[in-house]
């Protein structure tokens, strides 16, 4: 026959409540803790996966920058090389228009004034209140000419040189005055081209005028 509990054993412990709530609390956070771990790694490992292209992604576009300032750098150097280039040729044909024709006075050497004729030995020698200005002109091409005319020029001074035959490759001496000038500044003058007949042979004669050229070589 069992005796009745008292009241001391029919009333239960407090610590039982608390040793019981610890045990749930550990549940509960061993829980939670496998949810985060089981939600929470991927996202911190695609975050990180995220991060790493992110970086590669900054690398080559810094990259590409860089590639893009010297690629620039290039560009810039062979347009001011173009520009200089053009600035070059541009000079070169005004200086050579403007000396075409420019011959030195004094100068023995050959001298050559367009495509076909060219002039040596030139001299300027004092002549009255003038110059006297002699020298050979030199058919470089294989066509003779008859009926050469030249204008040569000093200064605000000028005058023609005729000469009746010109062979294909051969010379004509010429004595032209010019006055009003000094031999001792008159440095250099300007022989131009203005007309001529190219001989074909028996008797037929073809004008050439202005500066020959091609057409006269």
């Amino acid at each position: 026959m069992s005796l009745p509990d008292s009241d001391e054993q029919r009333k239960f412990h407090p610590w039982g409540l608390v040793i019981m709530g610890s045990i749930i609390l550990s549940l509960i956070c061993v829980g939670l803790l496998l949810f985060l771990r089981m939600e929470v790694t991927p996202l911190v490992e695609k975050m990180a996966s995220l991060d790493q292209q992110a970086m590669q992604l900054t690398h080559g576009m810094d990259r590409q920058m860089a590639q893009l300032g010297h690629d620039r750098i290039l560009i810039e150097e062979a347009r001011k090389l173009l520009d200089k280039s053009q600035s070059v040729i541009q000079d070169y044909i005004v200086e050579n228009i403007k000396n075409k024709g420019m011959v030195r006075l004094n100068d023995k050497d050959m001298q050559r004034i367009d495509e076909t004729f060219l002039v040596a030995q030139l001299t300027a020698t004092a002549q009255g209140t003038g110059i006297k200005l002699s020298g050979l002109v030199i058919n470089s091409s294989r066509l003779d000419y008859r009926a050469v005319k030249f204008l040569v020029s000093v200064s605000s001074q000028s005058t023609e040189i005729y000469l009746g035959e010109l062979a294909a490759g051969g010379t004509a001496n010429f004595d032209v005055s010019l006055p009003n000038l000094s031999p001792s500044t008159t440095k250099s003058a300007r022989v131009t081209y203005l007309t001529g007949g190219v001989y074909l042979g028996g008797g037929q004669v073809v004008s050439r005028k202005g500066e020959p050229g091609e057409a006269g070589r």
